[in-house]
C-alpha cells in the first residue's frame, strides 16, 4: 500500500483524491457528494496513482486555514487577543509554510474568507492533507508532531469564534467588509458580480470557475472558489482577496497593491459598473 493510499484510508469516510499538482478534487464537479469507501478509494487510486488526497470539511468539522503568504498568522494572532486562544487540535503543517486547524462544530456553518489569510473551510470544501506534495513548492504536507490526527482529540471551536466570528461572516467577512463597503462603493458588489464580470466566466453550482489567472494548462478542474460572504480565492494559484486584487491581477499589476495601483483600478472599476454603483 502506497503512503497516499494508506492516508486516504485513514481519511475515510471524509477522503477526497486531488489532481496530480492541484489542489482540486479529480472525482468531478460533484466531489462532495463523492462516496468514499475502502473499495472506492482502493480502485480509485489504482487507476489515478498519481493522485494526491484531501479531507472534506463540513457535517461537523471545520477547518481554520492559515495562509502565511496573506497575512494568515497575523490575522489569527490579532483574533486570538480579541477572542480567545483556541485550544490545540490536529494540525497540518502545509506545503506552503501555513497551517491547516481542524475543529468541531455546528454542521450548519458556512466556509468564509475570516480576515486576511485566515479562511474558514465547512460544507462544500476540503482541505489539502498529509502526505500531498504543494502544486508549486513542492513540499510535503505533514501532520505536526505534537498535534497529529487522532479522532477523539478534535477541539470544539470556542463558542467565542462561533459568535462572534462565524456569525458575522457574511457582513464582514475577509477585511471589515461592513466598514469596506461603506468607505467604497466598489466592495458593495456581490463577489459573484464580480468576479463574472471581469473574467467573463460563469460561476458553476460549487462557486467555482476555471482561474483566469493560470497558464500552461495546469488547472485540470475549476480552482477559483468565490465565497458568498464576500472574496475569491484561487487554490491553484494560492492568491485570492477581493475586487482590486482580482482586477489587478487580470490587469497586469503586481501584488501587493500600491496606493495608486488602486487608484487606477478603481477608476477603472468605477466606470465597468457604474450601473451597480447607482443601484447601491
Amino acid at each position: 500500500m502506497t503512503e497516499i493510499l494508506e492516508a486516504a484510508v485513514a481519511y475515510l469516510p471524509r477522503t477526497v483524491p486531488l489532481a496530480p499538482g492541484s489542489k482540486r478534487p479529480s472525482v468531478g464537479e460533484g466531489w462532495p457528494n463523492w462516496r468514499a469507501t475502502s473499495e472506492s478509494v482502493a480502485t480509485h487510486y489504482a487507476a489515478h496513482p498519481d493522485d494526491g488526497v484531501g479531507i472534506r470539511t463540513g457535517n461537523g468539522l471545520v477547518g481554520l486555514d492559515v495562509d502565511r503568504r496573506s497575512g494568515g498568522f497575523e490575522s489569527l494572532e490579532r483574533l486570538e487577543r480579541e477572542l480567545g486562544p483556541l485550544p490545540p487540535t490536529p494540525e497540518v503543517v502545509t506545503g506552503a509554510e501555513g497551517r491547516h486547524r481542524y475543529f468541531r462544530a455546528s454542521p450548519d456553518i458556512a466556509s468564509s474568507l475570516i480576515a486576511p489569510g485566515l479562511e474558514l473551510k465547512a460544507a462544500g470544501s476540503q482541505l489539502v492533507a498529509p502526505p500531498t506534495h504543494h502544486p508549486l513548492t513542492g513540499r510535503v504536507y505533514c501532520w505536526d508532531p505534537a498535534h497529529p490526527l487522532i479522532e477523539d482529540e478534535i477541539a470544539p471551536l470556542p463558542d467565542a469564534w462561533l459568535e462572534q466570528l462565524v456569525s458575522r461572516a457574511p457582513a464582514d467577512s475577509g477585511a471589515e467588509l461592513g466598514d469596506l463597503a461603506k468607505r467604497d462603493p466598489l466592495h458593495r458588489i456581490p463577489s459573484a458580480t464580480y468576479v463574472e464580470r471581469l473574467t467573463g466566466r460563469s460561476v458553476n453550482r460549487q462557486g467555482y470557475i476555471a482561474c483566469p489567472l493560470h497558464g500552461g494548462g495546469r488547472e485540470l478542474v475549476p480552482s477559483l472558489k468565490v465565497y458568498p460572504a464576500g472574496g475569491w480565492k484561487c487554490y491553484g494559484c494560492d492568491v485570492g482577496g477581493r475586487i482590486y486584487q482580482l482586477a489587478g491581477l487580470l490587469g497586469g499589476y503586481t501584488l501587493p497593491l500600491t496606493r495608486s495601483d488602486r487608484q487606477a483600478i478603481r477608476a477603472e472599476l468605477v466606470r465597468e459598473f457604474a450601473e451597480e454603483l447607482l443601484a447601491a
